[in-house]
């Protein structure tokens, strides 16, 4: 019974705290963001450019070297000699 009066008695308060609550809400300035900043690599493009050049060469290396374990990934590699 305690139980029943403690939340009647707590409901009663939220329920009279509710309208200040939202009043306070309402009074405060909302920032709403426009456009979205330009992302932080965006402004160092030719670094940006640099790591990219350098990574693709690197990709063009790889293709041209033979893969050393090539023969691990045969599917039938117990009946090789």
């Amino acid at each position: 019974m305690f139980e029943y009066l403690g939340t009647l008695i707590g409901m009663h308060f939220a329920d009279a705290g509710m309208p200040t609550a939202e009043a306070a809400e309402k009074q405060q300035v909302k920032v709403v963001q426009s456009a979205r900043p330009a992302p932080r690599w965006f402004t160092r493009d030719a670094k940006f450019q640099q790591i990219r050049k350098r990574f693709d060469q690197q990709l063009e290396e790889d293709k041209n070297t033979p893969d050393p374990y090539a023969d691990m990934w045969d599917p039938d590699w117990v009946n090789k000699p």
